[in-house]
């Protein structure tokens, strides 16, 4: 490997996604994919973004297209956030995406509008009460560039524009004409695309594709026992995929799974790639500005597990020491002290310990497995549902937990905003497993005990 390389290829990567997005892909890392993270910051970024052919500018333009043609719209928002760093403007966007629209499609120049329009719509919406659709400049608003935090607003013109009243470029005048042409093309297609991006689904298309096709695509974590793991048959198995197998036959439709990164799942902007995600989400009034929760079907206690060597034996003992967590979760909020329970049926809690640091994995058992390799040789310790660490010491693993639950909280389904028909499905499912004992006896089943009512 070419340390040099990597190491210039890294700072490029922070330059143009900045360092939050690096340092949870990094850190989120295990010993499987960490190699490929190399990869990426040595040859991508390092071999192709620091090559002097092209300004970072240009790569972006390349990179929008790209993913666009390629419908890689996960990346296409990180790259778009991405080209707002690298300094492209608004227009110079817009312009993009309907150039996208016209070579790789209308339904491509939709999606490409819709993804950082849905971002760009939340922080409008923030700016407005009374939003209609997406403000002028809102993108540039939400995505910031290093060289917008710096300009003081003292330094611009009352129109933006950084010249005072009646000033004009020599170039002003020049292809006036060609270029009202295509502001009235680009306005026209970003307002459809952000209309359809900004108002919520026609009612039911989400519900009406999936009962037309027969197929519900749900979205959970193959490596997460006993929620959701593959078993010795290489299958999906687990509480939370016997519950969304439940849905889906109430529903009258066969359930196909899917396992993106839990990340990705929270960040919404799901594309049509799933419909609805059964994954022990905690309904949050933060997630509930991206997601509509049908239904809570169990609470589950949150506890802290140790090395069985560890001579921790209170919460107390954790202080200053370091702590592995799944990221993006509550788990990772308690142990940094940033945990806000606000979904209904949530009791109260209190911080236990305060670490010295935490580490981020990508989900429980990658950090029962830095756990397990000695006291304190990775980690001290880990936060995580009580049920998975049970299940862990029951798969053999050299950990045990120490006191009471940290914290208990409800768990619920989600599916993206705009298809109330879909929610009210799922809800009406939910309850018949309720009311008829399915749910309990699916909890007793994978737990041994009915986290499906509060205790």
């Amino acid at each position: 490997m070419d340390e040099t390389l990597r190491k210039s290829g890294e700072a490029v990567r922070r330059k143009v996604l900045g360092d939050d997005y690096v340092d949870r892909a990094m850190n989120n890392a295990d010993s499987f994919s960490a190699p490929f993270q190399d990869v990426l910051n040595e040859y991508c970024w390092g071999a192709a973004w620091t090559d002097d052919g092209l300004d970072l500018k240009q790569r972006s333009l390349l990179n929008l297209g790209m993913l666009a043609a390629l419908n890689r719209m996960h990346e296409f928002g990180i790259h778009f956030r991405g080209a707002i760093r690298n300094g492209l403007t608004d227009d110079e966007l817009r312009a993009a995406l309907v150039q996208i629209a016209v070579y790789c499609g209308i339904p491509a120049g939709v999606e490409a509008f819709r993804s950082p329009a849905r971002s760009a719509t939340r922080c409008a919406r923030r700016e407005s009460s009374d939003f209609p659709g997406l403000k002028e400049g809102a993108a540039r608003r939400c995505f910031k560039s290093p060289e917008d935090e710096k300009v003081s607003s003292t330094s611009r013109s009352h129109d933006g524009t950084g010249m005072g009243p009646g000033q004009k470029t020599k170039n002003d005048n020049k292809g006036n004409h060609r270029m009202k042409r295509l502001t009235k093309i680009s306005a026209a297609a970003a307002s459809l695309a952000v209309a359809l991006a900004a108002v919520p689904a026609n009612a039911g298309a989400v519900l009406d594709r999936v009962m037309a096709a027969k197929d519900l695509k749900v979205a959970t974590d193959a490596n997460w026992a006993p929620q959701s793991f593959m078993n010795e048959k290489n299958e999906l198995d687990g509480f939370d995929i016997d519950v969304a197998k439940d849905i889906g036959k109430r529903l009258g439709v066969k359930v196909e799974f899917v396992t993106p990164g839990w990340d990705i799942i929270t960040a919404g902007n799901w594309a049509g790639r799933w419909d609805m995600h059964v994954g022990s989400m905690t309904p949050t009034k933060k997630r509930a500005e991206i997601f509509d929760f049908p239904a809570v079907y169990y609470y589950t206690p949150a506890a802290v597990a140790v090395h069985k060597d560890s001579k921790a034996t209170k919460f107390s003992d954790l202080d200053g020491k370091v702590v592995g967590t799944t990221a993006t979760s509550t788990f990772e909020a308690y142990a940094k002290g940033d945990l806000t329970l606000d979904a209904a049926g949530a009791p109260p809690f209190k911080y236990e310990f305060k670490p010295k640091e935490v580490k981020s994995y990508a989900n429980s058992t990658t950090a029962f497995d830095d756990l397990r390799l000695g006291d304190g040789t990775r980690l001290d310790a880990v936060v995580s549902s009580l049920p998975s660490i049970l299940d862990a010491v029951k798969a053999g693993y050299p950990i045990k937990q120490i006191g009471d639950p940290v914290f208990y909280e409800p768990l619920a389904i989600a599916i993206e905003h705009g298809d109330k028909e879909l929610n009210d499905k799922i809800a009406e499912a939910v309850k018949g497993m309720q009311s008829d004992g399915t749910l309990s006896k699916l909890s007793v089943k994978w737990y041994g005990v009915d986290y499906t009512v509060v205790k």
